[in-house]
């Protein structure tokens, strides 16, 4: 029986060319918000492409319930889906903080929760981190913070269900990063 992965994130830039491959061999369901497909992918029978916002309560279990009623089965998650804003420490905004807190932080852990009792031994969960946890762009410590805060759970993901956890750092946009946060 053909696998299936959820993507979240799933129809840009790395969350785009992380479904493609998928798509080769995979069942693959991605969620998108702002960036709703426009490739070739969609023309698949394998791929389906989801609306969601993940800062909404029910959006983790309603996706996961979409990916069990489609393809029946869910074998990998990778949550890509992720937010920078602006949170300079100059004009602090909890509400601000808090949106990129649910989404790089909460909601990979909901989905995660959702899809336990959907989970066969050998699964896969793979959080999306980035280098900026280390190094955060200036002006949006929230994200570095936020991305690194889910880093030390992916190892015990897997404790107790026969799943693995695993996470990943984005790297291209290192040195871009790199120079906007280096002090002056």
């Amino acid at each position: 029986m053909t696998k299936t992965v959820l993507v979240t994130g799933g129809t840009y830039g790395l969350g785009r060319a992380i479904s493609a491959q998928f798509s080769n061999d995979h069942n693959v369901l991605r969620s998108y918000l702002n960036t709703p497909p426009s490739d070739d992918l969609e023309a698949q029978t394998n791929v389906v492409s989801i609306p969601c916002d993940l800062l909404q309560d029910e959006s983790a279990a309603d996706l996961v319930a979409q990916a069990i009623e489609k393809f029946g089965r869910l074998d990998v998650i990778v949550n890509n889906a992720g937010m920078v804003q602006s949170t300079p420490k100059e004009t602090f905004d909890a509400a601000a903080h808090r949106r990129v807190f649910e989404l790089n932080t909460i909601a990979p852990q909901a989905i995660l929760a959702a899809a336990l009792p959907h989970l066969r031994p050998g699964a896969s969960i793979v959080n999306i981190s980035s280098m900026n946890a280390d190094l955060p762009p200036r002006d949006a410590a929230s994200y570095g913070a936020s991305r690194g805060g889910a880093e030390p759970l992916d190892p015990r993901h897997g404790q107790g269900t026969g799943t693995r956890g695993h996470s990943r750092e984005r790297g291209g946009a290192w040195r871009d990063q790199r120079a906007r946060s280096a002090p002056p």
